[in-house]
């Protein structure tokens, strides 16, 4: 239900296209194909986008959410790629992992609830 709410909260100023074959259909997923122990599969995950303004205005204004973590993630030149960041809502423990890219598009990457803290030992 709350991945809905910002799925909708985020494209409400613009629009959805759906895809003909899936559209009124429930989401199929497939089984896992047979692999040896340990080898990486690489998964596809669709995601919410927007433009990153508004992005960031709906899950601060609408949902409650403040960043509260950013990581820098950096191309194998070393430039920066994307900005991650971690919003949320120390009310309701509701948090959205988002993606900034530097061509002003945001993309929601997870969101959920019930976020706990783990202490770090001092000195660490």
């Amino acid at each position: 239900m709350r991945n809905l709410l910002i799925a909708l909260v985020l494209l409400a100023p613009s629009f959805a296209i759906a895809d003909d074959k899936t559209a009124g259909k429930g989401v199929t997923i497939a089984p896992m194909p047979p692999r040896m122990n340990g080898q990486v599969l690489m998964g596809s995950k669709k995601t919410v986008c927007n433009d990153t303004s508004i992005v960031h205005k709906n899950l601060t204004e609408k949902l409650g959410e403040e960043p509260i973590f950013m990581g820098l993630v950096k191309n194998d030149r070393g430039n920066l790629s994307v900005v991650v960041n971690l919003y949320y809502n120390p009310q309701n423990t509701a948090f959205t992992i988002v993606d900034h890219f530097e061509n002003g598009m945001s993309c929601v990457t997870t969101s959920g609830s019930d976020v706990r803290f783990k202490a770090i030992p001092q000195g660490s």
